[in-house]
């Protein structure tokens, strides 16, 4: 059957686009656009350019709020990612190349801009370009130095070493990174972290391995999140998965998030954690959990700000802020919390568009408190709807807007900070998270104020929370062990400043992390939900299997599902020590019944020893294999996916006597059910040959058996009983399964293309079989947009096998809800079909 990804695929992007403008509210949200719906799903607008002052005209905002152009081409040309300094200026990367990259030794002509407001208006007077000839140039920040930026294929530092706003030398700090495969995969939204960390994330498709100068590497297969030191002499994965994660922000506990197009459009991220990407699987722990369902009739989303100022009333506060690019508007979402498990709540969109041609790349909170809008002002904005050297893409238009709202506009901050006239606690302690993170850096690169001080006010109840909270930031970089020479009291109203505090624990030196965490131990479980989500990772960087304990009591609730993930991420670093791992299973059974001489610790079937099992999976090794095995073994029910994961592991090392061990678990397990069996059997010969080039005696025996087994059984079965089949494609493997609905509303799982990638196309073939008289089966899926003619190219195809005729066809009813198939099959008996 040919595959459904292609025509599912475009079918989404003309019905979710076109969804827009259903979701206003002339109360909280802004006001439709003028033009109709159908314009925001189109790969080429059909609409003409429009100069800067018409496209003001038709945006539309919620009452009391207002939109100003802050610059335009030619200052600039297509803005794609911004970043404030402490002086309130606004750094911008601008391309004219994009989306192709300049060729191997050619001129390039893109550029980073430093935009000033000189008489605070709220308009640029002033565009200096701070470098030239950039090769699409994305993530930046400026720093001390000059600014870090990323222009293919690398991350640099472009110092000013004079002072004039010119780049005088350009160091690579990072890569090179991988970007032959797509112009989307290149690093974007550079943020600085509470550790001094640099945040950022890889995009879409390309396959990045780097490594830093003190030999740690990461490898960024397509959407990823990572960090790494101002220097470039370290580098971290944060995070795996999602598919092009383009714009990043934290909350008020210092969690991130990014936005993520054609994934979710919000995305809560946890540090080592895996989110689901194209046909991806997960690290065996399973995805992060979600943080939405919905998808704001785009999954085109760039830009993120998680809005923390006062200039904004209230109720737009504390809320995040996203650029839809391809419905030409800004999302809204309201933060709730679930322990600390955050949920985002779909509140009406905050800006629309009439001009179609609006793309709202990247989005930043002002020092002023305002919201800075980059506008990648475009006629096409698809890659892969459009081909990448369409005549008609824009290349030199581009916009960057100002949302103020009206009632505070004449009480706005100036941009520039005031760190050096007895005013930076002022700043140290200011409700803007941009204006306080810029004070911070400010502090810790000019030292306006001394360890000693910021270590007092630090530990000091009386202060607003925001200011110890930035006093926590700059002794943490200065002198570590000053920031955790004691717990913040786990009763402290200043809740937040002891998650941070948490949080930075886990990257302490191995000898400041230890005592620290005997006043944490005694504090475990904090009342606060974010506390215990916050200490997971300091619990796994302990090195101690006897933190399981308070891990598993964490990993065994399924109310908070982030904090439970968390501690099962820590569970897995924990183990990932084969010692750690023997020691924290010796309480379980040996592996040849003989009498278990090591320390009783967890029961097999405590409860610990149940967190602990789940997690063995991710734990890549052949003890975790034997333990699995040994968990399974004992059990009188197991999960299906517990079972697949041993034999992933098992297959993996394919040591005697596990692979022995693993085919008796397949048949004592199996016994009265051989569809299972053989289910299972196919599994693990698929997993072998993964690693292995070829199957060993001990399992073709097993599977020479097995087959004896299935023709007796066929041979014996009546009429019209369910028969289990083996499914290949053109390379020998089957589809992966996905979860559909089905008329009656029971969840099914079909075989699906969808699993093997975007682009895929192939047929899936089964093994022949003799046919009864009557034959029934599911299918689910398109054959094109449901508004235009059935293109019928995917189908089922019941042939004859000697001769290859194909004697009957189905083809997929155009919706995602499967439909039961039926038909008779004349003298099928005398025929064998596949």
């Amino acid at each position: 059957m040919k595959t459904l990804r292609s025509f599912c695929f475009g079918f989404m992007l003309a019905g979710l686009y076109t969804a827009g403008s259903g979701q206003e509210s002339d109360y909280l949200g802004a006001h439709a656009p003028k033009t109709t719906g159908e314009i925001y799903g189109q790969g080429v607008r059909e609409t003409a350019w429009q100069p800067p002052d018409r496209e003001r005209e038709g945006f539309h905002l919620p009452p009391g709020f207002q939109i100003e152009l802050f610059a335009a081409e030619p200052q600039i040309a297509k803005p794609m990612n911004m970043a404030w300094d402490d002086r309130g200026r606004l750094w911008v990367t601008s391309t004219q190349e994009y989306p192709y990259p300049a060729e191997v030794g050619a001129a390039t002509r893109d550029t980073i801009q430093i935009l000033e407001d000189l008489d605070q208006d709220g308009r640029a007077d002033k565009s200096t370009t701070f470098a030239d000839g950039l090769n699409i140039p994305i993530g930046l920040l400026p720093v001390q130095e000059g600014v870090i930026c990323f222009s293919i294929p690398n991350l640099w530092l472009l110092r000013d070493n004079d002072g004039d706003d010119r780049v005088d030398e350009r160091k690579v700090l990072l890569g090179p990174f991988d970007t032959s495969r797509d112009t989307h995969g290149m690093i974007n939204s550079l943020h600085r972290g509470d550790d001094g960390w640099i945040y950022a994330c890889h995009g879409f498709n390309n396959q990045s391995q780097v490594t830093a100068r003190d030999g740690s590497s990461v490898k960024l297969m397509s959407g990823n999140t990572f960090r790494f030191k101002e220097d470039g002499s370290r580098i971290e994965q944060v995070t795996h998965g999602q598919v092009n994660p383009f714009g990043m922000t934290s909350d008020e506990w210092g969690n991130w998030y990014t936005a993520d197009c054609h994934s979710k459009p919000l995305t809560a991220l946890l540090p080592g954690a895996c989110y689901p990407s194209f046909g991806r699987p997960h690290d065996g722990l399973g995805f992060a959990p979600e943080m939405m369902s919905h998808l704001h009739g785009s999954t085109a989303i760039c830009g993120l700000v998680y809005y923390q100022a006062e200039q904004f009333p209230t109720f737009y506060r504390r809320r995040f802020y996203s650029g839809n690019v391809m419905t030409s508007r800004i999302n809204c979402n309201e933060l709730q919390w679930r322990g600390a498990t955050a949920q985002a709540v779909e509140l009406p969109d905050f800006l629309t568009s009439d001009d179609a041609w609006f793309r709202p790349v990247d989005i930043q909170l002002g020092p002023d408190g305002c919201l800075y809008v980059a506008d990648f002002y475009n006629k096409i904005i698809g890659h892969y709807e459009v081909p990448l050297e369409h005549p008609e893409r824009d290349r030199d238009s581009g916009r960057i807007w100002r949302i103020v709202y009206r009632g505070n506009a004449e009480h706005l901050p100036p941009m520039a900070l005031d760190i050096d006239n007895g005013d930076l606690m002022r700043e140290l302690s200011s409700e803007n998270a941009a204006r306080r993170e810029l004070a911070v850096e400010a502090a810790i690169e000019h030292r306006n104020i001394a360890g000693g001080e910021a270590s007092r006010l630090l530990f000091d109840p009386k202060q607003s929370e925001l200011l110890r909270i930035s006093c926590l930031e700059i002794v943490f970089r200065q002198n570590p062990a000053a920031a955790h020479s004691r717990l913040i009291p786990h009763d402290s109203p200043h809740q937040q400043l002891l998650v941070r505090q948490l949080k930075l624990a886990a990257d302490l030196p191995t000898d400041l992390r230890t005592k620290f965490l005997q006043d944490v131990r005694k504090a475990i479980p904090f009342a606060n939900p974010q506390a215990n989500r916050a200490v997971c990772p300091l619990l796994a960087a302990s090195g101690d299997w006897h933190d399981i304990v308070n891990l598993s009591r964490f990993a065994a609730d399924q109310t908070d599902t982030a904090t439970a993930h968390a501690a099962r991420i820590a569970i897995r670093d924990l183990l990932l020590n084969d010692s750690q791992l023997a020691m924290a299973t010796a309480g379980w059974p040996p592996a040849d019944n003989s009498t278990n001489t090591a320390t009783p610790t967890f029961a097999i079937e405590s409860r610990e020893s149940q967190v602990i099992a789940g997690v063995l999976p991710a734990v890549d090794s052949a003890l975790a294999a034997e333990r699995l095995l040994t968990f399974i073994t004992l059990q009188d029910k197991t999960p299906p996916a517990l079972t697949d994961a041993a034999i992933n592991l098992v297959t993996k090392f394919a040591v005697d006597p596990l692979l022995g061990r693993l085919l008796e678990l397949i048949s004592i397990k199996n016994s009265g059910n051989l569809a299972n069996k053989a289910k299972q059997f196919e599994r693990l010969c698929e997993s072998y040959l993964i690693k292995h080039p070829a199957l060993p005696t001990k399992i073709t025996d097993f599977g020479k058996r097995l087959q004896t087994e299935i023709e007796v059984a066929l041979t014996a079965a009546a009429n019209g009983e369910t028969r289990p089949l083996a499914w290949k494609d053109a390379t020998q493997a089957d589809w992966s399964s996905e979860k559909r609905k089905g008329v009656e509303g029971v969840e099914l799982k079909l075989r699906s293309s969808f699993t093997r990638g975007e682009s895929y196309t192939g047929k899936l073939i089964c093994q022949p079989f003799s046919c009864p008289t009557k034959l029934s089966f599911l299918i689910a899926g398109h054959n094109g947009n449901p508004r235009e003619s059935d293109q019928q190219l995917n189908r089922i195809d019941l042939q004859l096998v000697e001769s290859g005729k194909v004697i009957k066809t189905a083809f997929p009813p155009r919706s995602d809800v499967a439909q039961r198939v039926r038909g008779s099959l004349p003298n099928s008996r005398d025929k064998r079909y596949s």
